[in-house]
C-alpha cells in the first residue's frame, strides 16, 4: 500500500490541530471528531488531510485519557496491519512501563509506610514527653504556690513576733518612764 503524500504544511496542521484540541476536555474533542467525520469524510482513503486531522484528534484524546503525549512517528495512512502491529508494540511497551511504574509506586508505598510508622512512633514519644513536661510544670506550679503560701505565713509570723516584741518593749519602757 502506498503512503499518502506528506508535506511540511501537513506537519504544521497536525501540530496546530493537536495543540488546539489538548486544551479542550474529552467531550469537546469527541464532539469535534464526530462533527469533523460527518463534515469531511468523502470515502477517499488516500486523503492525507483527513488522516492528519484524524490522528491529531486521536492523539489529543489519548493525551486527555492517559496524560501521555504522542512520541515517535505519527502514521497518517490507514495501513491497518502496520497500525495493528504498532498498537500491539505500543501496548506491550506501555504495559511494561506501567508494570515498572507500579513496582516503583509499591516501593515508594513501602517507604512511605515505613516513614509513617517511624513518625507515628516519634509522635507517641513526643506526646509522652509533652505529658511528662506538663506534669513537671504542674508539680513546679504547686511547689511555687506552696512556697508563696509559706512565705505569706512566715511574713505573718514575723509581723506577729515584731508586734509582740514592740508591745513588750513598750510595756517595759512604760514601766521605766511611767
Amino acid at each position: 500500500m502506498s503512503h499518502p503524500s506528506f508535506y511540511a504544511e501537513d506537519a504544521f496542521a497536525y501540530v496546530k490541530i493537536y495543540n488546539e484540541l489538548v486544551i479542550k476536555n474529552i467531550e469537546q474533542i469527541n464532539d469535534y471528531k464526530d462533527d469533523f467525520e460527518k463534515r469531511y469524510w468523502d470515502g477517499n482513503t488516500e486523503d492525507h488531510f483527513y488522516y492528519i486531522r484524524l490522528r491529531a484528534i486521536e492523539h489529543a484524546l489519548d493525551y486527555k485519557a492517559t496524560g501521555k503525549s504522542p512520541t515517535g512517528m505519527v502514521m497518517l495512512n490507514k495501513d491497518t496491519a502496520n497500525i495493528k502491529d504498532l498498537n500491539e508494540k505500543a501496548w506491550v511497551n506501555q504495559h511494561a512501563k506501567m508494570e515498572m511504574r507500579i513496582k516503583e509506586l509499591d516501593q515508594e508505598k513501602k517507604e512511605l509506610n515505613g516513614n509513617i510508622a517511624k513518625y507515628e512512633k516519634l509522635l507517641k514519644e513526643s506526646h509522652s514527653r509533652e505529658d511528662e513536661l506538663k506534669n513537671e510544670v504542674r508539680r513546679r506550679d504547686r511547689a511555687l504556690r506552696e512556697a508563696k503560701t509559706q512565705k505569706i505565713n512566715l511574713q505573718g509570723v514575723y509581723t506577729m513576733i515584731f508586734a509582740i516584741m514592740l508591745t513588750i518593749i513598750l510595756l517595759l519602757s512604760w514601766d521605766k518612764f511611767g
